[in-house]
């Protein structure tokens, strides 16, 4: 275990801000011992000023189990659990009353538990910036799909194409609007017109055939003009007689 405290991370692990670097475990180590001893002087310090006459056991105890979980938690190098170990196995062991004697030992158990989890938690945050301060969703979850590639020796897939932003100048071509029906108002007016034509054609084809019956009247009328009628006074017709042009015109034998 300690060998693996004082060995660097893995390559897998070194670009992940989750992870603690450098001297980071071994203060965390650090932190797990202070709070240990300090939660043995509760149980075997029982006498002296401001003491109780019945002093608490349980929670110096659960404040032992809490820093032997917070020196395994370790191993894994969890920047994210190892600070709130911390600070839980710290508050156990303040909770209880003790000697006067014991208060500068618990000030400095509770400062080095919520120092060890500020500086973890600025560090992870500071690293998460650098590495995806300006990564998307879709980019982190990429990147923690790598990590994860990498930690099981999976080969990684290939990177996609990066495009550049799309231009907010550019604007793209408009297609030809499609033809819009006519409306009613204006499909009317067409069948109005339609109308008014055919029956113009129909108007000038009766006048033609009004004319037609005038010239065969005038043909009759060139017909009668040889011969003459003469009508009685009680409507009777009498047998038609040569006219004075006929007359003259007829040749002498």
């Amino acid at each position: 275990m300690l060998s693996n405290l004082f060995s660097p991370p893995s390559p897998a692990e070194a670009d992940n801000p989750a992870v603690m670097k450098g001297r980071e475990p071994v203060l965390g180590l650090a932190v797990a011992v202070i709070i240990l001893v300090v939660a043995v002087l509760d149980l075997t310090v029982t006498t002296g000023a401001g003491a109780p006459k019945h002093p608490q056991t349980w929670a110096p105890v659960v404040g032992i189990v809490l820093a032997v979980v917070l020196a395994a938690s370790l191993r894994w190098r969890n920047r994210l659990a190892s600070p709130f170990i911390a600070i839980f196995a710290a508050y156990f062991v303040e909770i209880g009353k003790t000697p006067r004697s014991l208060s500068y030992p618990h000030v400095i158990t509770l400062a080095a538990a919520v120092g060890f989890a500020v500086m973890l938690t600025l560090r992870h945050r500071q690293e998460q910036k650098a590495a995806g301060g300006s990564m998307g969703p879709a980019e982190r979850r990429a990147a923690a799909d790598g990590r994860r590639r990498r930690r099981k020796g999976e080969p990684e897939p290939t990177p996609a194409v990066v495009r550049p932003p799309r231009s907010a100048r550019y604007t793209p071509p408009k297609s030809a609007a499609p033809s819009k029906p006519a409306s009613k108002w204006a499909a009317s007016k067409a069948a109005a017109a339609s109308k008014a034509g055919t029956a113009s054609k129909a108007g000038t084809a009766s006048k033609g055939g009004t004319a037609s019956k005038g010239g065969t009247a005038s043909k009759a009328g060139t017909a009668s003009k040889g011969t003459t009628s003469k009508r009685t006074a009680s409507g009777g017709s009498t047998a038609s007689q040569p006219s004075a042009s006929s007359r003259w015109l007829k040749p002498k034998r």
